[in-house]
C-alpha cells in the first residue's frame, strides 16, 4: 500500500534526545526490569544479561542494548492478507489508520447520538477498506448491543469480514483472546 511521505517532528533537541537515551540505559543497567515470562527470562540470561531469578529481575548492559539497536532492521514489512496492503515501515513512510473504541456515534440517518453497535463495526470496516489513505484499522467502535462475553470475537470477526487491511484492537477477556487466536489460525490455514 502506498505510504504517505512524511517528515520528522522533532520537539526535542539533540541534547534532549541524548539525555533521554542515557537515562534509559542507566535505568536498564542499574535498576532493570521485572521479567515474569520464564522463556524471556531464560533468553536474557543466555544472551548475557545480569539476571536475578529470585526477584525475576533482568539488568541489561549499555553494550547489550546498543548492540540490539544496531542489529534492528532498517526496514520492516507488515505483510497484508493481500499484497496490495503490505506496509513498508522504512525511511519517511507514514501509514495512516483509525483510532479506536468509541462508545457512541452520531447516527447518519437521524443526526442523534446513540450507542455503537456491531452494525457500526461492520459499516466502519467497509468504509476503511474503501478509503485509499487509510492503511490500517484500529477497531474503532465498541458493539454495545452485544453481551460483554461476545464482544471480542464478534467485533474482530466482523472487521475481518469487511476490511482486508491490517487490523488492530484490544481484547477484553482471556476467552476472547483464545477465540481470536483460534479464528486467526483457521484463517491462516
Amino acid at each position: 500500500m502506498k505510504a504517505i511521505p512524511g517528515g520528522q517532528y522533532r520537539p526535542l533537541t539533540e541534547e534532549g534526545i541524548r539525555r533521554i537515551h542515557e537515562s534509559a540505559l542507566t535505568l536498564l543497567s542499574e535498576i532493570g526490569v521485572e521479567v515474569h515470562s520464564r522463556l524471556a527470562f531464560e533468553t536474557f540470561r543466555q544472551k548475557g544479561a545480569d539476571c536475578d531469578p529470585a526477584k525475576k529481575l533482568v539488568k541489561l548492559s549499555r553494550t547489550m542494548v546498543e548492540d540490539a539497536v544496531a542489529r534492528a532492521p532498517k526496514r520492516v514489512v507488515l505483510c497484508g492478507r493481500e499484497e496490495k496492503h503490505d506496509l513498508y515501515c522504512e525511511g519517511k513512510n507514514v501509514h495512516m489508520g483509525t483510532g479506536g473504541t468509541v462508545l457512541n456515534v452520531i447516527d447518519l440517518e437521524t443526526g442523534v447520538k446513540r450507542p455503537t453497535t456491531l452494525k457500526d463495526v461492520r459499516d466502519i470496516a467497509r468504509l476503511c477498506d474503501a478509503l485509499e489513505n487509510v492503511h490500517f484499522m484500529v477497531l474503532p467502535v465498541y458493539p454495545n448491543d452485544l453481551p460483554p462475553e461476545d464482544v471480542d470475537l464478534n467485533r474482530f470477526h466482523s472487521s475481518i469480514l469487511n476490511c482486508s487491511k491490517h487490523l488492530m484492537g484490544g481484547i477484553y477477556t482471556l476467552q476472547g483472546t483464545l477465540d481470536i487466536i483460534e479464528m486467526a489460525e483457521r484463517i491462516a490455514g
